[in-house]
């Protein structure tokens, strides 16, 4: 299971196994650039500067109890068609994808729970090849499989982002219950 945990400065998921022990905290960063062309990725990567506007991107981290860095997404903004997720050993990370995610179908928001003739959703592949930090399969502790429950989260966080790349998911809980 997965619970949402309050923090002052950070967005962060508990992630349980099923006899209900924490195996991970999965967090969210956020990161806002003031001028990025449309549909660039990267401002390492030149991209036309004469349409510029601002960009937001997400990116998840997996982590350790103890609060070490296991894993984490690349980062991703919205109208991206991938996502990749590399693992980090001893808290650094080894360049090693654990795992590849590419949307299929075009959408927004919730229509990818929707059906009908062209599927839509994101696509997660493992490679065949598995690293020493990836010593227990099947389990929520594997990370590949906490990989997954990472993607579904990002897919879950996306249906509540507002027009400005945001989340605003629960704002309105957070405003009354002061």
């Amino acid at each position: 299971s997965l619970n949402e945990k309050l923090t002052l400065n950070s967005n962060e998921f508990e992630l349980f196994n099923c006899l209900g022990v924490m195996r991970y905290t999965l967090e969210e960063k956020v990161v806002k650039v003031d001028h990025m062309a449309p549909q660039a990725q990267s401002t390492a990567v030149d991209h036309d500067v004469g349409q510029t506007q601002s960009a937001v991107f997400y990116q998840y981290t997996i982590k350790h109890p103890n609060g070490s860095s296991m894993a984490q997404s690349s980062l991703y903004r919205l109208s991206h068609e991938e996502v990749n997720f590399t693992a980090f050993v001893n808290g650094a990370p080894t360049g090693h994808v654990i795992a590849a995610a590419k949307r299929e179908g075009k959408w927004e928001g919730d229509a990818w729970r929707t059906c009908g003739k062209k599927p839509k959703g994101w696509n997660i592949e493992f490679p065949h090849e598995k690293g020493s930090e990836l010593i227990t399969v099947g389990t929520i502790q594997d990370l590949q499989v906490a990989s997954a429950a990472m993607l579904t989260l990002m897919a879950l966080r996306e249906e509540h982002v507002g027009k400005d790349g945001l989340q605003h998911a629960g704002e309105a809980s957070l405003y009354f219950s002061a």
